[in-house]
């Protein structure tokens, strides 16, 4: 089964590595990875290449950002050649990402569900990347939203955001957006914060 164009081409790649190797290959990457990457226990659920690479990826040893590992791997089980499917799909998320696919625009209020004033007035005037910083009230604040596959045709994204001054964290997984995970992140650490009397 092959997936769509419309699918984040991480996936299309674990897709197509996935079709081109077999359970000695899975048995392979186990040796390779073990004290390394994975501990044994782990290593008993993987049946096929594709639930190496999630797991991998769930433990930010591979992403969308760097994929170097995932080719010495396929270099290290013998398989070198699929490495020229590695760096297509790397020129392939290098032009996504110059074509500009990051939240770049305000997020409107009516977008923030139950917000109160204050965080409404933040999503509205705050312009959202993956990655930035915005002033609320005294604090600062840093934000950040990433992306990984939940499963082999999920992709979700993960939002975090941090007070640099007291450093409390706020987190949220599995969003569907980035915009979602951000707003979420966002929203959590205010409550926090508000509840501890600082802000």
């Amino acid at each position: 089964m092959s997936l769509s164009r419309d699918i984040h081409p991480l996936g299309r790649l674990y897709n197509k590595l996935d079709s081109k190797l077999d359970e000695r290959s899975v048995g392979k990457m186990k040796t390779v990875l073990r004290g390394r990457q994975v501990d044994i226990r782990d290593m008993q659920s993987f049946n096929t290449p594709a639930d190496v690479f999630l797991f991998l990826e769930d433990k930010g040893t591979i992403n969308e950002n760097d994929l170097s590992f995932l080719k010495t791997l396929m270099n290290e089980i013998g398989r070198e050649p699929l490495i020229a499917d590695i760096e297509q799909c790397e020129e392939e998320l290098r032009n996504s990402q110059m074509a500009g696919d990051s939240l770049s625009a305000p997020l409107p209020l009516a977008a923030v569900p139950n917000s109160d004033d204050l965080v409404g007035n933040l999503m509205q005037s705050a312009l959202f990347g993956k990655y930035g910083r915005i002033k609320l009230q005294n604090r600062d604040i840093e934000y950040e939203a990433k992306g990984r596959f939940h499963s082999l045709f999920e992709y979700v994204y993960d939002g975090l955001a941090r007070d640099i001054s007291s450093r409390r964290e706020a987190t949220v997984k599995h969003c569907k957006t980035e915009e979602d995970a951000v707003k979420g992140a966002i929203k959590k650490l205010v409550k926090e914060l508000q509840a501890s009397s600082l802000l």
